[in-house]
């Protein structure tokens, strides 16, 4: 998995929440226009966007690592469940604590994502039909085992060992360790 394309998305996703709430024009959400409104929004880009540049800082180019504690708006956008009997469950949680990543909402927390595009302007619901059209729909199980694993299989063989973790080795993101990243 990329996580850098992952953290980019997931930083397009709250760019776009941030226009839509000021009314700025999303034109067609190229990256190209929403670097633009990250330009024009400057220092009142949400901390959750400006954690996660500090992040994908880090993975791209060995800056600094970033201090992103549990109080840190930006934390849960980085978290998934690891492989356990409550996993999807527990995606479905990290689901309401970052409401911005809508891709992650759509695919563990249905209920939760419905409630939200009916509260969404036009422009932002065009946007996530869009983006879900073009990078989810094409490759559903491709998209779900790249951001959440693969999927327990029916036989004991293939199910996630719930036991206890003991070893508490060199911590790494949710998507592994990035490529070039220092241990």
């Amino acid at each position: 998995m990329n996580a850098a394309a992952v953290i980019r998305q997931k930083m397009d996703f709250i760019l776009v929440e941030a226009a839509d709430a000021l009314g700025i024009d999303i034109g067609d959400a190229r990256r190209t226009e929403l670097r633009q409104i990250a330009h024009r929004l400057g220092t009142g880009l949400p901390e959750e966007f400006q954690g996660l540049a500090a992040l994908l800082r880090w993975i791209e180019s060995e800056g600094t690592w970033p201090r992103i504690t549990s109080e840190h708006p930006a934390y849960f956008y980085t978290l998934r469940a690891r492989a356990h009997k409550d996993r999807d469950l527990i995606n479905m949680l990290l689901s309401e604590l970052a409401p911005m990543d809508v891709r992650q909402m759509y695919i563990v927390h249905k209920e939760l994502f419905f409630a939200q595009y009916a509260r969404w302007s036009d422009r932002k619901r065009q946007y996530v039909a869009d983006f879900l059209e073009r990078e989810y729909v094409v490759d559903k199980q491709g998209a779900r085992t790249a951001l959440f694993g693969p999927e327990p299989g029916m036989d004991d063989g293939n199910r996630p060992d719930t036991r206890p973790a003991r070893d508490f080795g060199p911590m790494i993101g949710p998507w592994g360790r990035a490529a070039g990243a220092r241990p």
